[in-house]
Parts: structure tokens; sequence; C-alpha cells
């Protein structure tokens, strides 16, 4: 049986899971089981989620999560590729070990953007 391989390229993203009350949320002005674009005004938020909660990085972003399906979907007979770009700070770092996946047959690849910091890319 011929091996499958794909690759994805797109902008990986981190995302970042916590519990939090609603004193957070509207300090915040964000609504229970919601998704939003942050702004400028949420940037705030990551740091404080840090240092204040206990949290949960996940890699994502649509084609990076949808490759990690597929690998589990594929198991051995099949092998996936990532590459995209990430920013030149702490949570590319976190980026880049947590998308580095338990499956062996994935192979992720990130290309740092020297000086480039995503907060102020907006």
């Amino acid at each position: 049986m011929n091996e499958k391989r794909l690759f994805g390229l797109c902008h990986p993203l981190i995302d970042i899971q916590a519990a939090v009350d609603n004193a957070f949320l509207d300090k915040y002005g964000l609504e229970p089981d919601n998704t939003i674009l942050a702004d400028k005004r949420h940037l705030s938020l990551y740091q404080e989620l840090v240092e204040k909660m206990p949290v949960k990085f996940i890699p994502g972003g649509c084609t990076l999560n949808t490759l990690r399906v597929c690998q589990w979907m594929m198991g051995e007979n099949g092998s996936t590729f990532f590459s995209g770009a990430v920013g030149n700070d702490a949570l590319a770092d976190i980026l880049i070990q947590s998308a580095r996946f338990r499956h062996r047959r994935h192979l992720a690849n990130f290309r740092r953007a020297p000086d480039w910091d995503m907060r102020q890319s907006h």
C-alpha cells in the first residue's frame, strides 16, 4: 500500500485555555463560551491569564488542526508535514514546543520572523 503524504502551510496559532470567573470576563468585555478576534484592549488579558491562572496551551490554526486530525486518521499509513511562520516571542516558543506532535510520522517546521513581535503587528 502506498504511503499517503499531506503538506500544509499557514500561520499557526496558539490557543490558551483557562477557567475564569465572570469578573474576568466583564473586565475584558467577553461573554462565556464565545470566540472573539482580539484587539488592543485584550493585550493585557494574555499576560494576566498566564501569571494568575492555570492555563493550557494548545497549538492551533485551521491548517495545523486539520493536519493533526489527518495524521490521527492515517496512523501508520501516512505522514503529515506542516510549515508556518511565527513571531519572535515567548508564545512562539510555547507553540513550537507544543506543536512537536506525539506522533512520529508528523513533522512541523516553524520559521521565526526576526524582530517581529506579533503583539505589534495589528
